[in-house]
């Protein structure tokens, strides 16, 4: 491997969700063809190489080696060869409360998480024809749009998704009153039969909520835990074992290194052997955010010499928060509060790496009232 870069070539064509002829017959059409041996171009101009070549979307249950043919014509990689999978496409739950401005307020957080929505169905009907309505319904994943203040047909469609799969409530208006919020908080209480996936609009008429429902594309958001398991999962099956043997190479041998890719190595070498440091300036904004964000990335192992509480209050003021994990990397020492025991053993330490230059044990002593006195080589008896 010679770069650090992956192109993601995606095959669905002109967003019609039919594949051209091309690709039925396991090839790149021209065009396609064209674009990737301009990307190639464009990226050596720029003295970046490919690592390699993600094709996405290609028709399934094919082997698509005229594809990996195809790359190599053009003097491209294969990383993987990915086959279409309808779960990426399926709009969820919370990808419209993200898209409209909707809080969930009832109902199970994973469920909202990936429940996917096949239609909607604006509540304007009376209760009976809405629920013969559901019933009828070719989909099983319907999200009701519905007005705040229709207690009715909120209690009903969360009771009628016991029977039948409801995608989610989706409430727009005002408040929800203080008898809907009543029943359904003792419904979500009792988690036998659980209620779907129950959202508040923030802002909205009902009208501009449906549109907005309506425009809403698939994507994969940070919470997305069943899309995020389907991804690793189609990767883990078809990364080209050449390529994945090829990520673990050395550094040494790719030709041009990033800022990105150096700042990689750095820290992971950093990592493997974590040095001691000692930072005299404790009470200094910009050493404890620096120090924060050294343990955080638990590169290092610190000493933080200066007053704990003075030091904890700049932390705070800065924003600066560590963790549990972290907070086990670092010790805090102030030289004006040093154990007598400690103090004594420091400057001993001190007197037996400089005695040779003519260093007094008692006359250096007073020095190390000095944060700086405390930066020798004798602090790698501290163990944080």
């Amino acid at each position: 491997m010679q770069a650090p870069m992956c192109w993601v070539h995606g095959l669905y064509a002109d967003g019609t969700g039919e594949f051209l002829p091309e690709h039925l017959n396991d090839e790149l059409g021209d065009n396609e063809l064209a674009e990737l041996a301009q990307v190639a171009s464009d990226l050596r101009e720029h003295a970046v190489r490919l690592a390699g070549v993600v094709v996405a979307n290609l028709p399934p249950d094919q082997t698509h080696e005229k594809v990996r043919e195809q790359l190599k014509g053009l003097g491209l990689e294969t990383a993987a060869l990915l086959p279409h999978d309808d779960s990426f496409e399926k709009v969820t739950v919370a990808e419209i409360a993200d898209t409209v401005g909707a809080d969930l307020i009832y109902g199970c957080e994973s469920v909202f998480k990936n429940q996917r929505v096949d239609s909607m169905t604006i509540a304007t009907l009376d209760v009976a024809n809405l629920l013969t309505h559901l019933d009828n319904a070719d989909s099983n994943h319907q999200l009701v749009v519905v007005d705040a203040r229709r207690a009715d047909v909120i209690l009903a469609v969360a009771l009628a998704a016991r029977l039948k799969t409801i995608a989610g409530l989706l409430l727009t208006g005002p408040a929800v009153g203080e008898e809907t919020h009543a029943v359904l908080a003792d419904l979500d209480a009792r988690k036998q039969l659980p209620l779907p996936p129950i959202l508040k609009a923030r802002s909205g008429s009902t009208y501009q909520i449906a549109h907005a429902v309506s425009t809403t594309t698939a994507r994969m958001l940070p919470t997305s835990t069943s899309k995020l398991d389907a991804a690793r999962t189609l990767f883990d099956r078809y990364l080209e074992p050449r390529f994945r043997n090829a990520l673990g190479a050395p550094p040494d041998q790719y030709e041009v290194i990033t800022p990105k890719l150096f700042q990689h190595h750095l820290f992971t070498k950093a990592r493997r052997d974590p040095k001691r440091i000692v930072l005299p300036e404790g009470n200094d904004r910009r050493v404890v955010v620096a120090a924060g964000e050294l343990l955080e990335r638990n590169l290092v192992e610190l000493i933080i010499l200066g007053n704990r509480d003075e030091i904890l209050a700049v932390a705070d003021e800065a924003g600066v928060v560590i963790s549990e994990e972290a907070k086990t990397h670092v010790k805090i020492i102030d030289p004006n509060a040093c154990d007598p025991e400690l103090f004594d053993e420091l400057a001993a330490g001190f007197y037996e790496l400089r005695k040779h230059k003519g260093v007094d044990l008692e006359k250096s002593k007073p020095a190390w009232n000095s944060n700086f006195f405390w930066c020798t080589p004798s602090t790698r008896r501290l163990s944080p």
